[in-house]
């Protein structure tokens, strides 16, 4: 990383797989070129991806979760990002929730793969979210402040 810190204008976080690859539907119509964090997978690599950071996926462990938390503040005070655009899972709460307290706008997409019941995310996220969209009618009872976007895919 450079010395000089440079606030990104839009972070997407995601968990590696699904989540990520319904990110980068979600980001596909952005006019600016988004960063995006998630954590380390076999299918994803520094070298073959520069516009992507790395944090340790917490896999509902206390000290990992920690850990986590610890590498998004650091994340978020460096990026100072404007606006985080984040699909779920674990990887995402800490970061989120921190850079919202910063002053970052949190839109949140709520997970296609669950047609009628919230992810746990959600209903951690949906309390921070500016925009909380639901990719299905049925999962709005859930969250009565949500958008129906409809499926990304």
């Amino acid at each position: 990383m450079s010395k000089r810190r440079v606030r990104q204008e839009v972070v997407i976080i995601a968990s590696a797989g699904g989540h990520l690859r319904e990110a980068r539907l979600a980001a596909a119509k952005l006019k600016v070129k988004p960063l995006y964090i998630t954590y380390r997978s076999p299918h994803l690599s520094p070298d073959t991806h520069p516009d992507v950071r790395f944090l340790i996926h917490p896999r509902r462990n206390p000290f990992r979760l920690f850990m986590n938390s610890l590498q998004a503040l650091a994340l978020v005070l460096w990026l100072r990002p404007r606006v985080v655009i984040t699909t779920g899972a674990d990887v995402a709460v800490p970061f989120s929730i921190l850079a919202r307290l910063f002053g970052a706008k949190l839109i949140y997409v709520e997970s296609g793969a669950n047609i009628s019941s919230p992810t746990l995310t959600g209903k951690i996220l949906y309390h921070f979210a500016d925009l909380f969209i639901v990719q299905w009618e049925a999962v709005r009872k859930h969250f009565p402040k949500s958008e129906h976007g409809g499926p990304l895919f």
